[in-house]
């Protein structure tokens, strides 16, 4: 039997030692979302991240998945994504979506982040930078 993305998300959150349910980012609007602050991540549901808690995350596993490919029109879509304390450093974020995104703490030490939208208004993100 075929297992759909959310059973396998739902498996994958089972067998994780550092989960919790609880509803985050009330207060910024956000939707309850499943937990993986802290957690290692692995890349199977990366286009997924942008409706989980990935606050903390080390995400460094996935950094060929969601850097942007040379010549790439189009970068990886954050929107909405919780990812405070996440560490994005040496990554090519280029015409990435960051729209809405929770990112207080983050790094991008010798990231590129150049034609990024939507990171006015960001959580976490200095105005000035």
């Amino acid at each position: 039997m075929k297992k759909t993305q959310a059973s396998r998300l739902r498996e994958a959150a089972a067998t994780l030692s550092r989960r919790d349910f609880l509803q985050r980012g009330a207060g910024l609007g956000l939707a309850c979302r499943t937990s993986f602050a802290g957690t290692t991540m692995n890349c199977e549901f990366v286009a997924q991240w942008p409706q989980l808690d990935l606050t903390g995350a080390n995400i460094a596993a996935c950094s060929s998945q969601i850097a942007t490919a040379p010549g790439a029109q189009k970068g990886f879509d954050f929107s909405g994504a919780v990812m405070s304390g996440v560490s994005f450093d040496n990554l090519d974020l280029s015409r990435c979506k960051w729209t809405g995104a929770v990112l207080t703490g983050a790094s991008f030490q010798h990231a590129t982040l150049d034609y990024a939208t939507g990171l006015n208004g960001v959580a976490g993100i200095d105005p000035n930078w």
